[in-house]
């Protein structure tokens, strides 16, 4: 489409939308208001923490994992939206108005092509993406509930768990809340509802990112306090941790607009209700945070008391492998066949 190749768009596109009407509509405000969808839709990929607790081998899953999920979040969500920006007008009528999936600019895009057939096929990966969804954060809500009761913050009860060790206390109730808040969409006020609700994530999810990166810059103030190398980690970020503190200040910058957006709001003067619509979660982690610190009596541990114990496990499992490893490899050498070599050279 942004090339021309598309007949129904008469001619190249290119950034022709990005100066008229224009990207970036209603100043830091319409700024502000994208950062809580985006937000609200990027989050996640920190899920893979709480994956790890139940993978076999926690270190090389998220080694081999970590990175895939990075590119491919970075491609459907940054580089798909610069494209349906360049094919799709931010004062499209539908944009606003239309309802559902009418309303995704993926499917707006396809129309404009005049291709109304890929917009049903737009529609159907919707319809999987939410399935995939909705399983993923019953996983996670059973997973953190379970969490907590296991660490004695809530009741015992929420972390029963059956033969199997599933959490089937956790994902009941996971899975009811889930399905029962879906049935707000009949009801007139669902619209309402998802506005607190996608503020409400949105904000909570900056706050998780913030807290990721001030717990990986504090781990790593603890190894240098301890005089551990870091070079010796498994696993190293890239440009780490200026990564860390850029990001970090991204947050902070964010939490500003936000804060912007919730005391002066679109269309008209900010008010109790407005505030809290927008920004909601705020208080509510602060709340949380001093509450959980009060009530069991915590204080933030000094970096040269930090207990790094637990990973010696984890270390000493790693080096059994690959000393098992080698010796496989050292066996095959002096017994194998070429056949077997190259066999074990494929498939492991």
């Amino acid at each position: 489409m942004t090339s021309g190749g598309i007949a129904a768009t008469n001619g190249p596109i290119e950034f022709t939308y990005w100066k008229n009407p224009g990207a970036f509509k209603n100043g830091i405000k319409g700024l502000a208001k994208a950062f809580v969808q985006a937000a609200f839709s990027f989050g996640g990929g920190e899920h893979i923490a709480v994956i790890a607790g139940e993978v076999a081998n926690p270190r090389q899953t998220i080694k081999k994992t970590v990175r895939p999920v990075f590119w491919r979040m970075f491609t459907f969500f940054v580089v798909n939206i610069w494209l349906v920006g360049m094919c799709v007008p931010s004062n499209d009528r539908d944009l606003a108005s239309a309802s559902g999936t009418l309303g995704s600019p993926f499917v707006i895009a396809i129309k404009r092509a005049g291709v109304y057939k890929l917009a049903h096929v737009i529609n159907g990966f919707i319809f999987l993406s939410v399935i995939s969804c909705g399983i993923t954060s019953v996983y996670v809500a059973s997973r953190s509930l379970t969490a907590l009761a296991d660490m004695k913050i809530i009741h015992p009860f929420f972390g029963r768990k059956d033969s199997q060790g599933r959490p089937y206390v956790s994902i009941i109730i996971s899975l009811g809340l889930g399905g029962g808040l879906c049935y707000l969409n009949v009801n007139s006020v669902g619209v309402v509802v998802y506005g607190w609700f996608s503020s409400l994530v949105a904000i909570a999810t900056l706050f998780e990112w913030s807290s990721c990166y001030i717990s990986h810059l504090r781990f790593r103030e603890g190894l240098k306090a301890q005089r551990k190398d870091l070079r010796t980690l498994p696993f190293k970020g890239f440009l780490t941790p200026w990564a860390q503190y850029l990001s970090l200040i991204i947050v902070v910058l964010i939490f500003g607009c936000e804060f912007y957006l919730a005391c002066w709001p679109f269309g008209g003067k900010g008010s109790v209700k407005s505030f809290f619509s927008s920004y909601l979660a705020a208080p509510l982690f602060c709340f949380d945070y001093f509450a959980y610190k009060f009530y069991n009596n915590t204080k933030i541990v000094r970096a040269k008391d930090m207990d790094f114990s637990e990973a010696h496990y984890f270390d000493e499992e790693e080096r059994l492998n690959e000393l098992a490893e080698q010796e496989s490899e050292s066996d095959l050498k002096k017994s194998g066949t070429w056949l077997k070599r190259a066999r074990y050279l494929i498939f492991g």
